[in-house]
């Protein structure tokens, strides 16, 4: 049950990669090859008070592929890339590096992987980052890359499955590659136990030092996240809960809270509840509840709608300092999305 948790929250940050293609294979090596296509009809706010209101269609596209080779026995080789690409012809010129690494998978000792990919600490922050777009927005570990897919990163993952339980470790290092971040380091860990309705809990430690040169609103941080998980998101009954604390060197603490809920049925129909909460220096600056309810018409072509809806109302802090500034006295804008996509 605990790699299908942990692979369920893969396939919705990476869109689609359990359909990678096998199109090479021999005995000592194998490419695959995938992606996705998606067509949205997006409304870009839907509050009264929002001066840009509009709907319109917009289509993307991903490309990834994946290849690993013997080296000897127990040991391979491997490599990973993703880009997000031009879908139409206004974006002709995009080519935008989502994943790019390699490294060493082994069959006892875990993977070793050196490039852009994410830290160790998404151990804990999957329990709660479930639906395909959007969400997860009451944590700070992705203000330095987005969804924490970092430049220059040296990743190393450990999981073993056992009866009836299972645990996941991580182990990261941040170096300079990261624009705006001279050092890091990401520690993680998670264990599961049950058959039919697992539980689980994560924990994960992120330290980063900013460059001198970084933009005002970044600082020097130590973050604590906790998660915990029960159920399976793939099939049936799924709840978790995540909280993460983050001590800044110079602005003010940050407290962020993520609960989620959702059910899927064995008819390919998925619902999925989020609500986020990000608190700094007494100030409410995040507050909503998103959702997503999907169908997959078979493994490759689903359809879903996305929505976020504002909560409490929104306060303002000095992005340099993180204190307090006042009350907008207004909660954050509602959007809605309706999406087709064919993965492959």
């Amino acid at each position: 049950m605990f790699k299908k948790i942990v692979l369920a929250a893969a396939v919705a940050a990476l869109a689609g990669s359990a359909n990678a293609a096998v199109v090479y294979q021999s005995e000592s090596a194998k490419l695959q090859v995938g992606g996705r296509l998606d067509a949205a009809i997006n409304s870009v706010a839907l509050s009264e008070r929002a001066a840009d209101k509009k709907v319109e269609l917009v289509g993307t596209a991903r490309f990834r592929v994946a290849a690993e080779s013997n080296i000897t026995d127990g040991i391979k080789a491997l490599g990973f890339g993703e880009w997000q690409i031009g879908a139409e012809t206004s974006h002709n010129d995009q080519w935008n590096t989502r994943f790019a690494y390699v490294g060493f998978k082994t069959d006892d000792y875990g993977q070793l992987t050196f490039g852009q990919n994410q830290p160790a600490a998404v151990i804990a922050l999957s329990a709660t980052d479930i639906l395909i777009d959007w969400g997860a927005k009451a944590t700070t570990s992705y203000e330095y890359a987005a969804k924490a897919r970092q430049e220059g990163l040296i990743d190393y993952r450990y999981k073993k499955s056992f009866t009836n339980q299972a645990v996941k470790l991580g182990l990261s290092y941040q170096t300079a590659g990261l624009a705006t971040v001279d050092s890091g380091v990401s520690l993680a860990g998670g264990y599961e136990y049950g058959e039919y309705f697992p539980v689980g809990l994560n924990l994960a430690y992120d330290y980063y030092r900013v460059s001198a040169t970084a933009p005002a609103n970044l600082d020097d941080k130590n973050v604590l996240t906790v998660s915990l998980t029960g159920g399976d998101l793939t099939a049936g009954l799924y709840a978790a809960g995540l909280y993460q604390y983050t001590d800044y060197e110079h602005k003010a603490s940050v407290h962020g809270y993520e609960l989620a809920a959702g059910y899927t049925w064995d008819s390919g129909v998925q619902f999925l509840v989020l609500f986020n909460e990000k608190v700094q220096d007494n100030a409410v600056i995040v507050s909503n509840f998103a959702g997503e309810l999907s169908y997959k018409f078979n493994p490759n072509f689903r359809a879903y709608v996305e929505a976020e809806i504002g909560a409490g109302n929104i306060e303002t802090v000095n992005p340099a300092t993180g204190k307090k500034i006042g009350s907008t006295h207004e909660r954050s804008d509602d959007k809605v999305a309706f999406h087709l996509q064919y993965n492959y």
